[in-house]
């Protein structure tokens, strides 16, 4: 288990991260894969002095991508060139990653960063996060700062509290306000089939109005249980979001693809504060037949798999 800052060894090796490498001799480039994710089960226990929430949560990365690539610079400048509507300035994680790993290090060397987004955004599926991750990762590489995976970490707890999960990836329960991550078994390849409805969700306001519901049922060690068993029905029928009837009252778009996917998937959840909801399905055929019905909804839909 790591638990953010000053705290025990990190475990895990984050193997998920894509990484390939251009240049003879010295390295000057560096390309990533930055790998989305979803919630299998989130529980929200109670909101902090801080301003965080005390959350609980069993987290999946998946094979939704965006892709980065990192181009060394002599002089200190930091840039990013991006596809999508995005910042392109301290705005954007993955630029703060990058002044963050800077300031940090002391390091005389800037980075030109290429992101072109896959992972749409303000979807609950942490695009923002892996990317910034990706950075940490590419640029303990493409520096050459020597960096431990426990000091990666600690530099992604500073940058949000998603991010360190994104650097280990895989399975695993994330506790606090998502800062302590311990990997879990596995899951092996389970298809999914991802709906966003076309609304835009603010995070901090679906968080807010998460205290004015009844508090709702626990599901994360269900899924603990269901995880241990490994079988694509126990998953589904374990999946569960305590703020998913909190983003369904402001956002009824969620509850309609909730609605749509619970019928025609073994299971179905939102991920995050949404408003993406995903279903689990027994196939990449099931999943592909699945996805040609619902491109005649006004909806973004994406098959994808565990990795």
């Amino acid at each position: 288990m790591w638990r953010g800052p000053d705290s025990s060894p990190a475990c895990g090796v984050p193997s998920w991260v894509g990484l390939s490498r251009t240049g003879v001799g010295d390295l000057q480039a560096v390309s990533l894969k930055a790998y989305a994710k979803i919630n299998l089960a989130l529980d929200v226990l109670r909101r902090r002095e801080d301003g965080y929430h005390e959350i609980r949560s069993v987290v999946q990365t998946i094979s939704l991508a965006d892709d980065l690539r990192l181009i060394l610079k002599d002089s200190p400048e930091i840039q990013l060139v991006c596809t999508g509507d995005v910042p392109r300035d301290e705005r954007n994680l993955a630029y703060r990653a990058a002044r963050l790993l800077q300031e940090e290090t002391q390091i005389p060397k800037g980075v030109r960063i290429e992101l072109e987004k896959t992972i749409p955004v303000g979807a609950g599926l942490g695009g923002g996060s892996a990317d910034a991750a990706a950075v940490v990762k590419g640029l303990n590489d493409l520096w050459e700062l020597g960096l431990s995976e426990r000091e990666m970490l600690r530099i992604c707890a500073r940058l949000g509290s998603d991010v360190p999960f994104c650097l280990l990836g895989g399975t695993a329960l994330m506790q606090g306000r998502g800062e302590v991550v311990e990997p879990l078994p596995r899951l092996g390849e389970l298809w999914l089939v991802l709906v966003r409805p076309r609304v835009q969700v603010s995070t901090a306001q679906v968080y807010r109005a998460w205290s004015q519901f009844p508090p709702g049922q626990p599901m994360v060690d269900r899924m603990l249980e269901a995880i241990r068993l490994r079988t694509p029905m126990a998953i589904a029928q374990s999946l569960g979001n305590m703020l998913e009837p909190v983003a369904s009252c402001l956002f009824p778009e969620v509850a309609q693809v909730k609605w749509f996917l619970g019928n025609h998937t073994l299971g179905a959840v939102m991920s995050g504060s949404g408003p993406t909801v995903f279903g689990i399905v027994e196939s990449e055929e099931e999943a592909r037949d699945l996805e040609e019905r619902i491109k005649s909804h006004p909806w973004d839909v994406f098959v994808v798999r565990t990795v």
